[in-house]
């Protein structure tokens, strides 16, 4: 199964949010002494889009929904398709 990306609609506008978020996790993640300061200056996504194929699809693991179910989460598990959205 294929992917269609809407390639243009990644812009400047989100490289330039890409780049501040980048900075500001590099920004605040410990590094060895003999490493500087690391800054990302630009980021392009490019004119052409990749070739994304899907290769496998299979049910969210049980371990990422439990968190939810404990605080009355919206992820619905069992009875159904595991790790659709239940409704709201």
């Amino acid at each position: 199964m294929s992917i269609d990306l809407e390639w243009s609609r990644l812009d400047s506008s989100l490289a330039a949010n890409l780049v501040d978020l980048i900075n500001r996790q590099l920004a605040s993640t410990s590094r060895p002494s003999f490493i500087g300061p690391i800054e990302v200056t630009s980021f392009d996504f490019g004119s052409n889009s990749p070739d994304v194929e899907l290769v496998d699809m299979r049910d969210i693991y049980r371990d990422f929904l439990e968190d939810d179910e404990e605080d009355g989460g919206e992820w619905g598990v069992g009875g159904g398709d595991a790790g659709t959205r239940g409704a709201v």
